[in-house]
C-alpha cells in the first residue's frame, strides 16, 4: 500500500493511485485527508498538534462500475469515511485511517452469497412431531376425567 504525505486536503506528493489489500486501485484524486486536535495523553504537544487523521474516499471518483458503485453507495452512501487518533504522530494515524478505509472498501467489494434456505432432517420432524404428541399426553393427563370415563 502505497502511503503519501498530506498536509492539506488533496496534497497527495506525486501518488497517483492506492492499492487495497486485494490490490483494488483507488485514484489519489478520490481520497481526501482532514486533520483535527486528537483526545487522550500527549502533554502539552497534545494541544498544538493535529494529529486526528480522517479520511474520506469518494466513491464516484472511483471509477467502479455499475453494478459495484451501487452495492459500496448502498452500503456506505456516496463516502466512505474513516479516521484515527490511536497514535501520537499525524503520520501514523493517517496510514491507519486509510488502511481501514481501503479494508472496508475491499470487504464491500465481495459479493454475498445468496441464502439457500435448509429443509428439516425427517428425523427432526419426527423428534419434533414425538415432542408434541408428549406434550399433548401430559396436558391431557391434567384434565379431569369426565363422567363417561370409568
Amino acid at each position: 500500500m502505497v502511503l503519501a504525505p498530506a498536509a492539506t486536503g488533496r496534497d497527495h506528493a506525486g501518488v497517483t493511485d492506492y492499492e487495497t489489500p486485494r490490490g483494488v486501485r483507488i485514484p489519489a484524486t478520490a481520497v481526501r485527508f482532514s486533520f483535527a486536535r486528537s483526545g487522550g495523553p500527549g502533554g502539552q504537544h497534545v494541544n498544538t498538534a493535529d494529529t486526528k487523521a480522517r479520511v474520506a474516499i469518494d466513491l464516484e471518483e472511483c471509477g467502479f462500475d455499475e453494478a459495484v458503485l451501487e452495492r459500496l453507495t448502498k452500503r456506505f452512501g456516496p463516502v466512505v469515511q474513516t479516521s484515527s487518533e490511536e497514535h501520537r504522530s499525524q503520520g501514523r494515524n493517517r496510514e491507519t485511517a486509510l488502511a481501514r478505509a481501503l479494508t472496508l472498501i475491499d470487504r464491500a467489494l465481495d459479493v454475498p452469497k445468496p441464502r439457500r434456505p435448509s429443509r428439516p432432517t425427517a428425523a427432526a420432524k419426527e423428534r419434533r412431531l414425538d415432542a408434541k404428541a408428549h406434550q399433548s399426553k401430559r396436558k391431557a393427563d391434567r384434565r379431569r376425567p369426565s363422567v363417561g370415563d370409568d
